[in-house]
């Protein structure tokens, strides 16, 4: 990888895009009252309980796709709803480059708790595509400050601690750097969302 290659990655890791932050699918959900689904000022007229699975759905994937393009990740990610284990809201796949939303969460939380899970495993998928790319670089290039985590997240990735089954250590678990740096993304991410 050239300097220059480098510098425009680098520019689009650190820049947000505010146009393409606002992009979503050509497909609009059905039965919505305005065409506009990813304005959180129309969104906030309607109460997201009464929302239609298909409606949720549509919903997810365009804030996947948003945070897509707000992050620079060129992977399509796709989104399944089921039912997860107890105590787990979503889940990131880095093989499939799959999120999974749990059904009840889906179901019985906010719009806001959800699009912060959705926030919180794209943020995943980010650790993934920046450690990759760290892994390609020279000594130099890994001293840079927007790589100051790689190490740890490599690390991680190679002995994740799972905060669930039998042997789960949920304190191992919640301080592992890529789940604080996670959390960290998603609580700014719903402010960038409204709420």
């Amino acid at each position: 990888m050239n300097h220059k290659e480098l510098f425009v990655l680098l520019f689009l890791m650190v820049i947000p895009l505010p146009w393409f932050y606002s992009l979503h699918n050509d497909k609009e959900p059905q039965d919505l009252p305005v065409s506009d689904c990813t304005s959180d000022e129309a969104l906030e007229e309607w109460d997201w309980n009464n929302w239609s699975d298909r409606d949720k759905e549509h919903y997810l994937q365009t804030t996947v796709n948003s945070e897509r393009y707000y992050l620079g990740i060129y992977d399509r990610i796709a989104i399944v709803i089921e039912d997860l284990p107890d105590g787990v809201l979503g889940d990131y796949c880095d093989a499939t480059r799959t999120i999974r939303i749990d059904t009840e969460h889906l179901i019985n939380d906010s719009r806001m708790d959800v699009t912060k899970t959705i926030a919180h495993e794209m943020y995943h998928c980010y650790q993934h595509r920046i450690a990759e790319l760290y892994a390609k670089l020279d000594e130099d290039e890994k001293a840079l400050y927007a790589f100051n985590n790689c190490e740890k997240y490599l690390a991680e990735m190679k002995d994740y601690k799972s905060g669930v089954g039998e042997d789960a250590d949920l304190v191992a678990y919640y301080n592992q750097y890529m789940e604080i740096d996670a959390r960290e993304y998603s609580q700014q991410a719903i402010l960038e969302h409204g709420y």
